[in-house]
């Protein structure tokens, strides 16, 4: 406030300065414009000037008089403007009701029909079956005419699903219908019951049937003892195991509110032991973050108790910003006991549970079948990474045997009973990433030193994946047998959820072929919760193979899994075999008595080169995440093949500076684009590697590091093939699909003055493809 003083005081002095030429002078004669004259050192509007139709006001100011106005108008002087005058004219026979001209006399209406503001509107009963009024009098089809999941969307007159509704800005669906949220908060507020801010410490009990509604403000933050402290509003409830409930939070002023409700947990009388385990945290449910103006979410209550409902802003709950408030924060919410939703049925272990953390009524499960005892594994091929998520076992509808955290890729439940109910819920959410799919499967307990063996017939083009896990996540050694010989085998096969490492075996049949899969503990403690995965695939089949053939993979690939697919050439020509699309795997090739034929490096294609007119499965590793519709194409490749030999590299005046000399070769035309590309380069012995620079430019100029400098001095001769033998600096895929034709130049810079420096060989290989 001093500054704002401070700065008026100086605007006034700054003022009077200018009016009086700011230098004790005296104060120079004024001249008045047209239309005005002097009148006491004041220029005044000359009444004379104004115009037919206006007056001179108080103000010194022209005002239009109403003689400018037009028939049934009048001048207003707030507004500055014509505006017609108050009340209509209605025509013969017709009075002025409510601002509209209706009828004078009573209005008759026909069967059907009925008064409404002197005017005949359909009456409810004029609907058909399955139609209802809506509120411009028309009927439109009820929801109870769509069905379970679907209502009637105005916009479209059509039965949608409720979860594609899209209401737009300033509205609420509800009840599969959307309405303007100001008026839908407006009145959920008019039936409120009660005020949080003035809500007492006694617990509510809720009655079916009967939404508690309450409303409340978060007001500034108060200063206590030097620090700002958040107003938060505190609704309790008292609770009972296996209730249902619906809370909502309506925004009335705030800018995004939310809730925190949790069971009220007595603070201890007794000091802490340090030493005692750590009391289990109190039950507790949030609104989701990002969730805007409104929010609901259903809630399930897991023990007796008296339970607090919290509500304030969710960035203050959640401790993302500091305390804030103000007189205009209101809010307006709703609690609701609810029926439990009818349980999905599933059998474990051969079930998948999969959906929406943020759905608990499509999150209810029954499992049936099972004995009391048990244990199942859980392993994600959906994680829920942006919720706390968890699962409770229930023996039954009131009695909460049991919660597991989902915090990983796997968790583990003992079954309380042949009969019992899951439900997948979260604490809260932050984020989109709220997805699950869990695959069960049984557990077993490996006793020390002993063995599990499975023997299982593969049918010609299936293969077999083994893995395992246990809970003391302990490797074993593994292998699959033929005929008593282990065709794959690891001393280490670590648990499937291991960051790296041996964690599945793989073995492929050309034909039908029985295998023993073993399992070994070498360890004289016992492992418990043991699941032995074995799974059985049937492999892609490409069958005979033509130019331009391609087949579907089948199976989705995360980094690191492999597939197989089955192909046989028509005949002895060179081929290019190569996934559609971003995705990079390894690839070999294997003929039917497993000799590895051809291998390619972490690329989208292999060039495979000629291919005997036989049986062979393409083993792909993924080195990126792969899709199951991913296609796998096989095309002809007709091989350019140029370079040169015996180059002299120029050597610098002085070491330490480069040299640059350059090697072209001209792709032809015939050479439509590259399939795949590679350059092979070799050095004689005398030639300093680690002091040599490579580079392929191609024909548009663009340049690719094959080879850096490095620190070290080495003499050593250089022979390698990039990629296939040796990675390039830069990745040569980024070529695959270019326009092959035209100049390729490999520019060698040498930064030594050894004078036997020199390049055998170098030449480039391409694919040509169309």
């Amino acid at each position: 406030m001093r500054t704002l003083t401070k700065l008026s005081a100086l605007a006034i002095l700054a003022a009077s300065a200018i009016a009086c030429g700011g230098d004790g002078g005296e104060v120079e004669q004024r001249e008045c414009g047209p239309g005005t004259y002097l009148v006491d050192g004041q220029c005044e509007v000359d009444e004379s000037n104004c115009g037919e139709g206006s007056v001179l006001n108080d103000e010194g100011q022209c005002e239009p008089t109403g003689e400018i106005c037009g028939e049934n108008t009048t001048y207003d002087a707030g507004e500055g403007r014509c505006v017609p005058n108050i009340g209509i004219q209605c025509a013969e026979g017709t009075i002025e009701v409510d601002g509209e001209c209706v009828p004078e006399d009573a209005v008759e209406c026909a069967e059907g029909t009925v008064v409404a503001n002197n005017q005949c509107v359909p009456a409810d009963d004029v609907c058909g079956d399955g139609t209802e009024p809506d509120s411009q009098d028309r009927c439109r089809p009820s929801d109870a005419a769509c069905g379970d999941g679907t209502s009637f969307d105005v916009a479209t007159r059509t039965c949608v699903p409720t979860s594609q509704l899209s209401c737009g800005a300033g509205t609420i669906q509800i009840e599969g219908t959307c309405l303007l949220r100001a008026g839908v908060v407006a009145d959920l507020a008019a039936t409120a019951t009660l005020n949080l801010d003035e809500a007492g410490e006694t617990p509510v009990d809720l009655v079916s049937g009967e939404a508690l509604v309450f409303t409340g403000n978060i007001d500034a933050p108060e200063v206590v003892e030097g620090e700002y402290v958040q107003d938060l509003d505190t609704l309790l409830i008292n609770g009972t195991p296996g209730q249902w409930i619906r809370v909502a939070i309506h925004a009335d002023g705030m800018p995004e509110p939310g809730f925190v409700f949790m069971e009220e947990v007595a603070e201890p009388v007794e000091p802490v032991d340090p030493e005692a385990e750590e009391p289990p945290a109190p039950f507790s449910r949030t609104s989701d973050a990002g969730a805007g103006l409104d929010f609901s979410r259903e809630i399930v209550i897991p023990t007796e108790g008296v339970y607090a409902l919290n509500v304030g802003p969710i960035a203050q709950l959640l401790e993302l910003a500091g305390p804030a408030g103000d007189e205009d924060w209101g809010y307006v919410g709703s609690i609701e006991l609810i029926d439990a939703p009818t349980p999905t049925a599933v059998e474990f272990p051969q079930d998948t549970i999969s959906g929406d953390v943020r759905d608990l009524t499509e999150n209810f499960y029954e499992v049936s079948g099972v004995t009391a005892g048990d244990q199942f594994v859980f392993f994600l091929d959906q994680v829920p990474s942006d919720a706390q998520a968890e699962v409770q076992i229930w023996t039954d509808a009131t009695t909460l045997a049991e919660t597991v955290a989902i915090d990983g890729g796997v968790f583990i439940l003992d079954a309380p009973a042949e009969n019992f109910f899951l439900l997948v819920d979260r604490v809260y959410a932050d984020g989109p990433a709220t997805a699950y799919s869990a695959q069960p499967n049984s557990s077993q307990t490996l006793d020390g030193e002993a063995t599990i063996t499975e023997t299982i017939t593969l049918a010609a083009g299936e293969y077999i994946t083994i893995s395992q896990w246990n809970g003391d996540e302990a490797n074993l050694n593994a292998s699959i047998s033929v005929a008593g010989e282990a065709v794959v085998e690891s001393s280490a096969l670590r648990p499937r959820t291991a960051a790296s490492g041996t964690r599945a075996l793989q073995w492929f049949a050309f034909e039908e072929t029985e295998v023993t899969v073993t399992f070994e503990n070498t360890s004289e403690d016992a492992l418990e919760g043991l699941v032995a995965g074995i799974n059985v695939r049937v492999a892609a089949n490409a069958g005979e193979v033509s130019d331009g053939d391609s087949v579907e993979l089948g199976n989705a690939l995360q980094a690191g899994q492999t597939a197989y697919v089955m192909f046989e050439p028509a005949e002895l020509i060179n081929w290019v075999i190569a996934l559609d699309g971003e995705a990079t795997a390894e690839f070999e090739i294997l003929d039917s008595a497993y000799n590895s034929i051809v291998t390619g490096s972490n690329s989208s294609t292999l060039r495979a080169g000629e291919l005997e007119p036989a049986a062979y499965v393409l083993v792909i590793t993924a080195t990126s995440e792969i899709a199951a519709s991913t296609e796998v194409s096989f095309a002809l490749s007709t091989l350019f093949q140029a370079g040169e030999t015996d180059i002299s590299l120029n050597l610098p005046a002085s070491s330490g500076t480069f040299e640059p000399t350059e090697s072209t070769v001209t792709v032809p035309q015939s050479c439509a684009r590259v399939g795949s590309i590679e350059v092979y380069f070799s050095t004689t012995s005398g030639t300093y590697q680690d002091d040599l620079r490579v580079t392929l430019i191609d024909p548009r100029g663009d340049e690719y590091r094959l080879l850096n400098v490095a620190t070290s001095v080495n003499s050593s001769a250089l022979d390698v093939t990039f990629p296939t033998t040796r990675e390039p600096v830069e990745s040569l895929t980024p070529l695959h699909g270019t326009e092959a034709p035209g100049d390729w130049t490999l520019l060698m810079e040498y930064e030594w003055t050894n004078a036997s420096a020199g390049v055998p060989e170098w030449y480039l290989l391409i694919d040509c493809v169309e």
